[in-house]
């Protein structure tokens, strides 16, 4: 017969008792806290006790610990303050009733930031086998921290923000922060979508400069809508490349406008690429004297590069897409946030279209060519500080200072749209 037991390992720094017992056994290092739980129903009925031993390999350092498994939901065993490093994991069962046991063993890295997946197999004596699967993970280690003060700016709670807002859009400008944001409204019983203007000395605290900046233009393409994208500053004059969708929210596109000021603005391109049918994302930067637009359309679920010389001429790059899913944690599909370029190099961010948003990272020399980083997803839902149960979505990555944050919006329990920020450690 075959079992297939699933166990969590996840690092965190405190835990509640369970119920089973734990045996002690010392612990070492100070690197975190790794816990080992097994829903009881995964198990055989006849499975009395499981054993976990971690050797490290450096050192032969041995941690070992054994649950006895009783009537509660779910098996625990915590190893406390386990150093990061290789080491040896060894897993044995325990069958009350017959005297049989199945056993198991494997190797495991240990890493700050990083998420292993280890499937070690049971092997029952005599005959079957089953198999374990061990994820470790380092959430107080994560690369991005969620601020704990979330969410940063909130509705007003009128007509044109009743649904709450999002997408925020940071700007860096003279000493000062400035944040376009959609407001998420309701009129005649749809979505109508509206850009707002905040300003933060710090990028935390927020003052409102303008709530309605810029509005859609009823019987055009962005009759419905308007999202912000980019903002770029060059010469004194803001451009920004927003999003824009028309009656009954179809064929959504890309389109600019320029401002003195950041609040009055005029708009210029209706759709900067006319040829290609609902594009979203806006992400663009200039580097070395070209502009670099990150895009993603409808239903495709991948990311696009469109390049121009001037801002306003744009020809789509002939070797698209330049970045597709891949990872289990994409889901198969993501969508671009915003890119910025420093020290000769482009960073995106991006996020997946699951359920559960998560955010990645992918860095690339030449802005076509991407490598994704290892420790994705930087950012999960998981990981806020419980002020946006339901998702997180819509990333925009930025330069605070000598910090690196995404801002993002968060939905709450009741559905509506906060924005808030998670800072790189």
């Amino acid at each position: 017969m075959k079992y297939f037991y699933i166990l969590a390992c996840v690092a965190f720094l405190s835990c509640s008792d369970t119920g089973s017992k734990i045996v002690d056994a010392p612990d070492s290092g100070n690197a975190g806290s790794v816990s080992f739980m097994l829903a009881k129903t995964d198990l055989p009925q006849s499975i009395s006790s499981l054993t976990f031993t971690l050797t490290k390999a450096a050192t032969g350092e041995t941690i070992s610990k054994t649950v006895y498994v009783s009537t509660d939901a779910v098996v625990q065993v915590l190893f406390e303050k386990v150093p990061t490093g290789t080491w040896f994991v060894k897993a044995v069962a325990k069958d009350s009733s017959t005297g049989k046991q199945y056993g198991g063993e494997s190797t495991v890295t240990i890493s700050e930031g990083r998420v292993t997946q280890l499937n070690l197999a049971l092997v029952l004596t005599g005959t079957g086998t089953g198999s374990l699967a061990i994820t470790i993970n380092w959430p107080t280690t994560a690369p991005f921290i969620d601020c704990p003060t979330n969410p940063v700016l909130n509705k007003r709670g009128l007509w044109y923000d009743v649904r709450g807002v999002a997408y925020g859009a940071v700007l860096a400008d003279n000493g000062k922060y400035k944040m376009w944001f959609m407001n998420y409204g309701i009129l005649n019983g749809a979505p109508f979508g509206t850009i707002g203007l905040a300003e933060s000395v710090d990028g935390i605290s927020w003052a409102r400069l303008g709530d309605t900046v810029l509005t859609p233009t009823s019987g055009t393409w962005d009759a419905q809508l308007v999202v912000p994208g980019s903002i770029i500053k060059e010469n004194g004059l803001y451009t920004m490349y927003y999003t824009g969708a028309g009656a009954g929210g179809g064929n959504y596109n890309v389109g600019t406008a320029v401002s003195q000021d950041g609040i009055h603005w005029t708009k210029g391109q209706a759709t900067i690429l006319p040829s290609v049918r609902n594009i979203g994302g806006a992400g663009v930067v200039k580097a070395n004297g070209t502009y670099y637009l990150y895009y993603y359309t409808s239903p495709s679920s991948s990311i696009y590069l469109a390049t121009s010389q001037d801002g306003v001429t744009w020809q789509s790059y002939a070797g698209n897409p330049v970045l597709t899913p891949g990872a289990a944690w994409e889901g198969g599909a993501i969508t671009s946030g915003s890119v910025i370029f420093e020290n000769n190099t482009f960073t995106l961010v991006y996020n997946n279209i699951e359920q559960s948003h998560s955010f990645g990272l992918a860095t690339s020399t030449d802005g076509i060519h991407w490598t994704k980083d290892a420790r994705n997803p930087v950012f999960t839902k998981a990981q806020t500080s419980s002020w946006t149960p339901q998702n997180v979505a819509y990333p925009h990555l930025v330069r605070v200072g000598s910090e690196l944050r995404i801002y993002y919006t968060g939905i709450s329990s009741d559905g509506v749209d906060h924005l808030g920020y998670a800072a790189a450690r």
